[in-house]
């Protein structure tokens, strides 16, 4: 008798969840049991003749609790992997409509749809009629909007073999001139492969690269359990049955709240979970891209591997702080060295600890009026005659005093104003603002009041005293670094002693939808050249949904913090569903009674019952009407309990600024109040600030589409619709 290892897939895991009774999903570790030290005489028993596998024996075993279930199980060398479980039928019909393949060539599991062997023999013939495997389609031709490419056509036996593409569609794949073609064949590739090939034949990558990748990621360990756990193809649809986060779920009987992220991750999310940096690091990629699940996945990796430091995981909103604390849970990260912190709260604390703030101490934030009442008063007291506005000067007290750290007036002089606009200062102009703010400093500082830009200075001042070993940290990773401006920066910077793995940075700037400053990496003291790297697949959104959210940031030049810009190409979604559509109206009236019913028809909808349901709109004030116009048509609207540790609950139904909704994801969003009217921005503000505020309430609008996973609708009422969208006739 052998002892085998036991692994489950992604597949698996799906089906129990679709097709199994409660009874059966309680049955998974007598299943795991049993395989593990089953004997070879008892499993020849079960041995499937299924001519549609290859380099993987499949078993057909009967679950002891109920014998019409049945698990599809595969071997390969001294390891079990689970690959689907149902119904006998519903085993029988999934195996007739796929191809498994274990690829040794690049150690990876490829489940696609049945694709038609050359020369192999017909499949006996069954008891009773089988469902018939898919044909394969005709090439498609190219488009007249897409050239047609030699990438694929050109392709040796080699590097397709190098690319994960089995031998007998070898053919097909060099008959495919443009992405068109590829999509028309894609149930019949493996997810692996077909991104690859959509990688090459869309200029994204080249084969080169790709099997370099590939290459580098292969254990060379010729043990199958060391190639399952351990290389990133693998481990993309196979997750080891001793995995604690599968454990846990198993026993709590609890399927039908497992997220598959938790467990699998894609070879490019993989990569960086798991990949020691010399120092910083910063990961970006367009919404529904995993980087918070690379976040996640990374903070408990750390605790693994370090096991005395402290590791901080850093928010900058309140949302996104709460919802950290439920998913840090689910990826199984219970380390008590790990800490999840929103950045102010962290500031704040920091500077009761280093006797910063006192009891009395009143912080101003940017928005607060105190602000501009005590740079008046210090206008006038100055008889400052320059003809700029208090919002001016507090702009370049915040954005160039206290973010380049600036101390004197002599330093002012020589300090450059990058993103500043037009404005030109000559010395005597910079000398008449260095006394005003000085002034403004002297009435603040009389009254007890720090700004909250100052207060961030002065606490990274006191964090650069201090020695690496009395650090407060020793990791940190930040979340949505885009919304954190260069003084933010230099506070993380000071919080971890430069060395390995010391700052992991993850956002995407194009959600930047708080902070209009550029931000420059290296002048904040974080070294990222040649360690920045990006991700492509979005999980959360459907292609159509992605492709209408990018239309709406594509022409939007988005700076990369280290003297480049930002790309969004080569950034696709691996699943298909309608097209958001764009409904204007004339009155608020009727655009709210459309949302009801739009609402009214998903919760009646069997495909979607299960998700949790959002209506988000740019207007705070807009959020009480809605919510009280779906309630008035007897539909309950929840508010979401994150600092309790719950979160967004499947079924029930949310209305939530486009700000809350940043990090999280609902089955449906309908996106409310889109229309040209100053989009809610009502202060007067010079061409530039006007400019940056239309580019941000694009960046609003992308995070709000992207929040959807399978149904995303956008409307608006008033004079004029949003010069975005085109609007939907029916």
């Amino acid at each position: 008798m052998s002892e085998y290892s036991v692994n489950l897939t992604d597949t698996f895991t799906d089906a129990l969840k679709k097709n199994c009774p409660s009874k059966i999903k309680g049955s998974f570790t007598g299943i795991v049991s049993s395989l593990r030290n089953i004997e070879d005489s008892e499993l020849q028993k079960y041995l499937s003749s299924d001519v549609k596998a290859a380099g993987i024996e499949l078993y057909t075993i009967p679950v002891e609790e109920q014998a019409s279930y049945e698990f599809l199980a595969g071997k390969i060398s001294s390891a079990f992997v689970l690959i689907y479980i149902g119904s006998s039928d519903e085993v029988r019909k999934w195996r007739t409509g796929h191809r498994i393949i274990w690829n040794s060539e690049i150690q990876e599991l490829q489940i696609s749809k049945t694709f038609r062997l050359e020369g192999i023999a017909p499949e006996p013939q069954a008891p009773k009629p089988e469902p018939t495997p898919a044909e394969v389609p005709a090439p498609a031709e190219a488009t007249a909007e897409e050239p047609k490419s030699d990438l694929l056509k050109n392709l040796s036996d080699d590097e397709l073999a190098k690319l994960g593409v089995p031998g007998d569609q070898f053919a097909l794949v060099r008959s495919i001139d443009c992405l068109a073609a590829l999509q028309k064949h894609e149930e019949f590739f493996a997810d692996g492969v077909f991104e690859r090939l959509r990688d090459i034949i869309t200029e994204s990558d080249t084969a080169e690269n790709i099997i370099f990748e590939i290459r580098q990621s292969l254990v060379r360990d010729g043990d199958i359990t060391s190639q399952i756990s351990e290389n990133p193809q693998a481990r993309r649809h196979i997750c080891s049955c001793n995995d604690p986060v599968i454990d846990a779920f198993f026993s709590s009987n609890d399927a039908e709240n497992f997220d598959k992220w938790t467990a699998f991750l894609h070879p490019s999310q993989t990569k960086y979970v798991t990949r020691s940096f010399k120092g910083p690091f910063k990961l970006t990629g367009g919404a529904g891209t995993g980087k918070t699940v690379v976040a996640l996945h990374r903070m408990k990796w750390l605790a693994g591997k370090y096991d005395k430091t402290n590791i901080l995981y850093l928010t900058f909103t309140n949302e996104l702080s709460d919802n950290i604390s439920v998913l840090k849970k689910k990826v199984g990260c219970h380390s008590s060295r790990c800490e999840n912190k929103k950045i102010d709260s962290l500031l704040i604390n920091l500077g009761y600890r280093y006797d910063l703030l006192e009891k009395n101490t009143k912080i101003l934030y940017e928005a607060d009026k105190n602000r501009k009442e005590f740079m008046n008063e210090a206008m006038s007291r100055e008889h400052f005659s320059l003809g700029k506005t208090a919002s001016f000067l507090l702009d370049e007290y915040d954005q160039v005093i206290l973010a380049g750290g600036i101390a004197s007036e002599q330093d002012y002089f020589k300090a450059r104003r990058t993103g500043r606009g037009s404005d030109r200062l000559t010395r005597l102009d910079k000398a008449e603002i260095w006394r005003v703010i000085e002034k403004y400093n002297e009435i603040k500082d009389n009254r007890n009041y720090v700004d909250h830009q100052e207060l961030y200075a002065l606490v990274t001042e006191k964090l650069e005293e201090v020695s690496d070993g009395m650090k407060p940290y020793q990791h940190v990773i930040v979340d949505e670094f885009q919304d954190l401006g260069n003084t933010e920066l230099k506070f993380i910077r000071a919080l971890v002693p430069k060395g390995e793995n010391d700052i992991f940075l993850v956002g995407d700037p194009y959600q930047k939808i708080y902070s209009g400053t550029r931000i420059n990496f290296s002048k904040c003291g974080i070294d990222i050249r040649g360690q920045s790297r990006q991700l492509k697949i979005n999980y959360r959104t459907t292609d159509e949904i992605r492709d209408k959210a990018v239309s709406v940031v594509k022409t939007l030049r988005i700076d990369d913090g280290n003297d480049g810009v930002e790309s969004l190409k080569g950034y696709f979604s691996v699943m298909h569903g309608d097209r958001p559509k764009y409904m204007f109206y004339r009155t608020e009236e009727e655009e709210y009674s459309h949302i009801v019913e739009t609402m009214k028809e998903l919760l009646a909808s069997d495909d979607y019952r299960k998700w949790a349901l959002c209506v988000t709109t740019p207007f705070r004030k807009a959020v009480q009407v809605i919510t009280e116009a779906l309630q008035n048509m007897g539909i309950e609207v929840d508010s979401d309990d994150r600092k309790q540790g719950n979160g967004i609950k499947p079924g029930k139904v949310y209305v939530k600024t486009m700000h809350e909704v940043k990090g999280l994801e609902f089955g449906a969003v309908l996106i409310s109040g889109i229309s040209s009217y100053k989009m809610g921005y009502s202060r007067n503000l010079g061409p530039e600030e006007q400019q940056q505020e239309a580019e941000m309430f694009r960046s609003l609008v992308y995070v709000a589409l992207t929040r959807a996973v399978r149904f995303a609708e956008i409307t608006g009422h008033g004079y004029k619709p949003y010069e975005g969208f085109e609007v939907y006739k029916e």
